[in-house]
């Protein structure tokens, strides 16, 4: 028994002699993750265990990176330095703060009016050169929270009898990123299951081989833990002769036709009309011709300039006759000086 307890008072008298000397530095952030809505403060916390607390040395560095990023160099912050020296970078001089209390080994980062750009991983290190190894640094991620805005709905493909289209939603904004929700409703405005083989991923719902009875109503809900929205669709299958450019098509065409008639029509009309004029004349136009004209080649002979001469002196003979006939022998003449008068 006198043995026994011998070897473990040796035991524990080892433990508690090797212990602190395998004691090393140890950095740690109380939580993994911190959450902060956009535009509002957010203190994150860094605390250190060092087995030198003599140091006369300390240097407390935070830096941010993205951790979908890797390849992204990590954002230096803030440092601070013995002697209370704290050296912001100037894209974060108006709205971090950084404090260290070194007798109770605390550090705190104060961000103020995040912005979405700082919905990442912080890094804080401590480097105390007297205490190098052990855990030197510790690491959180912190996730400013946006509600998602209105999202955007889109047809794409052909709504018509057979043919096989998908409605989108997306939000632009949103963090987390939101998740998407569709829900469909009849013309009557009833909710109503999804046609058979309907997919939905990532906010696409694929409809396959729709008809009439798939017309109705499609409302996509846009969700994440701070808030909702939604947008909605009218869908409306219609067969495909009543596709809305092949109708707008055949009225063009239609129009099209009708005013080349109408214009054709027109000029028939017109061309008639001046053949009639031609086919008429007008006096202006007409020409005037003699009938006692010569022909082609003939000497033209002034019968008129040649009668009258003979015309007035058959007559004054005639006259003078008639008159010393009716003179000298009367009455008796006169039918026969008027018979040669008019021969």
């Amino acid at each position: 028994m006198a043995t026994e307890t011998r070897l473990g008072w040796q035991q524990l008298f080892l433990i508690l002699t090797v212990l602190p000397c395998c004691r090393t530095l140890e950095v740690s952030i109380p939580q993994q993750q911190y959450k902060v809505s956009k535009g509002e403060d957010i203190t994150l916390t860094c605390s250190f265990i060092t087995t030198r607390p003599d140091f006369s040395l300390l240097v407390i560095r935070w830096s941010s990176y993205f951790q979908d990023n890797p390849d992204e160099p990590m954002q230096r912050i803030a440092t601070f330095y013995t002697d209370n020296l704290v050296d912001i970078v100037p894209e974060y001089e108006n709205r971090v703060r950084l404090e260290v209390d070194v007798d109770k080994c605390i550090s705190t980062l104060h961000l103020t009016k995040v912005t979405m750009q700082e919905s990442r991983s912080f890094h804080c290190s401590v480097l105390i050169p007297t205490d190098d190894e052990g855990i030197t640094s510790a690491t959180t991620s912190l996730l400013v929270l946006e509600p998602p805005s209105r999202p955007l709905c889109t047809i794409q493909g052909k709504a018509e009898y057979g043919q096989d289209i998908t409605l989108t939603c997306k939000s632009e904004e949103g963090s987390p990123k939101p998740s998407y929700e569709w829900n469909s409703y009849s013309v009557q405005n009833m909710p109503r299951p999804f046609p058979p083989k309907t997919t939905e991923v990532n906010g696409s719902l694929s409809l396959f081989n729709i008809s009439q009875e798939t017309s109705g109503f499609f409302v996509c809900t846009s969700t994440n833990e701070v808030a909702s929205t939604s947008c909605n669709l009218t869908l409306a299958v219609v067969p495909a002769s009543m596709n809305i450019g092949s109708t707008a098509g055949i009225i063009g065409g239609v129009l099209a036709g009708l005013l080349c008639l109408v214009l054709l029509i027109f000029c028939c009309c017109r061309k008639k009309d001046q053949k009639e004029q031609n086919a008429e004349g007008s006096p202006e136009d007409m020409d005037f011709h003699d009938k006692d004209a010569p022909e082609a080649g003939e000497q033209y002979r002034d019968y008129t300039s040649e009668a009258k001469p003979q015309v007035y002196q058959d007559k004054a003979v005639s006259h003078n006759s008639y008159s010393d006939l009716h003179n000298h022998h009367g009455g008796s003449c006169d039918r026969l000086v008027y018979n040669q008068y008019l021969n």
